[in-house]
């Protein structure tokens, strides 16, 4: 059973079948080999709904989209879009994504993969260069699927700055290595790395990308958002002030206000009655002489 978190940053740490996926990264990433075709790519995410993915938009910037789904064709949705949540807190925002663009394919030289994953900080990422006699050439897609190792790495770190990510996620695979003996995270996910350093550089095609406020859309991402994040409960309210001493004085000097009030309001009352009496007394007296 699912549990419910109060943000998709703690949902997907604690999703119990994050460790089982990362333990299959290696059949996530062959969906980013680059003899894997659009009608491929799409076929992939269909039978495998729900993953994250890496891409780079319109301005060069890293995006991480996560909760990637296909919505077909129907009477609830005009036409047939790649979807995917991005955000990391309790509201994350619904962005469409061109099957087209993301599943085109990349071919460059990297640095070499010792000095990539030596990085320790994000000046080691800049000052890194590709060797003039390099053989270090990658091909992947312009976008990337990735294994919950990675997304929640890059959701914890709060960043999608390419640089600073590679020294963190390199740090993240060399440890997970560290306790496993059947697939070696530096391994099998090199192209993430390579992925983010090209990203930097400004060697990634675009992807077409953008919000997607539709009713379907909109009315998808509320179905995600209900059945996997929860309000977190509200904070009861403060308990009342106690009275101040200023607030005391000033209730006893209202209180003789009042009372000084009712004194005069009370005396105006007898003496209008007591004027009336006489009135009534001198009209009776004139009457009755009459």
């Amino acid at each position: 059973m699912v549990s419910r978190a109060p943000s998709w940053t703690l949902f997907y740490k604690n999703l119990q079948s994050s460790h089982d996926l990362d333990q299959k990264m290696d059949k996530i990433m062959d969906f980013n080999a680059a003899t894997v075709t659009e009608r491929d790519w799409i076929s992939n995410l269909v039978k495998n709904p729900g993953l994250a993915l890496l891409l780079v938009d319109g301005f060069g910037k890293l995006v991480l989209l996560h909760n990637m789904n296909y919505l077909h064709k129907s009477l609830f949705c005009d036409e047939e879009k790649v979807l995917g949540l991005c955000g990391s807190g309790k509201h994350a925002e619904v962005f469409r994504v061109s099957p087209l663009s993301a599943s085109s394919t990349v071919e460059l030289m990297v640095p070499s993969w010792r000095d990539l994953k030596g990085c320790q900080q994000e000046a080691d990422v800049n000052a890194l260069v590709v060797p003039e006699q390099s053989t270090s050439m990658t091909r992947f897609k312009s976008s990337l699927w990735i294994p919950p190792m990675v997304l929640n790495t890059i959701l914890e770190a709060n960043s999608t700055n390419a640089a600073s990510l590679i020294p963190i996620l390199s740090t993240k695979f060399q440890e997970f290595d560290k306790t496993s003996s059947s697939i070696k995270a530096c391994t099998v996910l090199r192209p993430v790395l390579e992925f983010l350093w090209a990203t930097h550089k400004k060697l990634i095609p675009a992807t077409v990308v953008a919000a997607d406020n539709s009713v379907d859309a909109v009315e998808w991402a509320a179905r995600q958002h209900f059945a996997y994040i929860f309000d977190p409960p509200a904070m009861p309210p403060p308990f009342p002030t106690p009275p101040t001493q200023n607030n005391l004085v000033m209730t006893d000097e209202l209180r003789r206000i009042r009372d000084v009030a009712e004194r005069q309001l009370l005396r105006d009352t007898q003496s209008a009655e007591a004027k009336k009496r006489q009135m009534d007394g001198i009209n009776y007296q004139i009457w009755y002489r009459t």
